[in-house]
């Protein structure tokens, strides 16, 4: 599998170029984002993509000086549940 990023998102393929899936957000101010999707495809689930995806989107906003707002579910979950991301949280 590899990561790519988009247009605000991040996602998943698998090496014949599927998209397995993918967290996308949306601006909120200057460097704080919305976390507003999760998303991974049937065939994919299972396999921990959600959780690759946030750790790939938590590392981009450390090393960029971003913090997040966790809006949709699975994020606002693992922010509630995991201390690793209080740094990034807006």
């Amino acid at each position: 599998m590899e990561i790519k990023k988009g247009e605000n998102r991040f996602y998943l393929v698998d090496e014949q170029k599927r998209e397995a899936g993918e967290i996308t957000w949306h601006l909120f101010e200057d460097h704080v984002w919305v976390i507003d999707r999760t998303y991974v495809s049937r065939d994919f689930r299972g396999q921990g993509i959600a959780g690759i995806l946030l750790d790939t989107l938590a590392e981009y906003a450390r090393k960029e000086d971003i913090k997040l707002i966790p809006m949709c579910s699975y994020a606002e979950k693992q922010f509630k549940i995991k201390k690793e991301y209080q740094d990034i949280i807006y």
